[in-house]
């Protein structure tokens, strides 16, 4: 009868070639048009620019064949890291998609995404900016029905003081 040898061939880093391919064994060539179950991640829905502090709308990472098809069967952990380092978190996949929510970046800046998964070609998002909070104080300081003039309001944060007075009917504008 016919015999088959059986192999298995595993490596711990991403392909980078692409079919066809020739597998000699034992002096015998045998041609490979695809390997299967190459997989890769996608970003199906982008990162938007936000505010710092706030949360940005949920991210989503397909993992997909090497057709692009999305693999529904998959659960595969995803890592989310950004560049600046800001975002370091792993959701899993259900059905073959990874949706990150409540992304949260302290500083403002410009940053890229990168979805990561062992044994999966990684993907890198489009670049997206996160910016300061704006604020707008204003108000009136009465005193017994009349405002107040020359009363110093100061704000502080993340920059310099920003210090005001109150005018003469008690208004004041940061």
């Amino acid at each position: 009868g016919t015999q088959y040898a059986v192999f298995t061939y595993t490596t711990n880093s991403s392909p980078t070639q692409q079919g066809p391919f020739n597998l000699t064994l034992a002096g015998q060539t045998i041609a490979i048009t695809q390997l299967a179950g190459t997989a890769q991640l996608t970003f199906t829905t982008q990162p938007a620019s936000g505010i710092a502090g706030a949360a940005l709308a949920p991210v989503v990472v397909q993992v997909q064949d090497s057709n692009g098809n999305l693999v529904s069967s998959s659960n595969a952990p995803v890592t989310l890291t950004s560049s600046p380092a800001g975002i370091n978190t792993t959701v899993s996949a259900v059905s073959g998609v990874a949706t990150f929510s409540g992304l949260v970046f302290s500083s403002p800046g410009n940053y890229v995404l990168t979805a990561s998964c062992a044994g999966l070609i990684s993907a890198t998002s489009n670049s997206f900016s996160i910016a300061n909070w704006l604020y707008t104080i204003s108000g009136q300081v009465p005193v017994s029905g009349a405002g107040i003039g020359g009363v110093t309001i100061t704000l502080t944060g993340n920059g310099s003081p920003i210090i005001a007075s109150t005018n003469a009917q008690g208004n004041y504008s940061l």
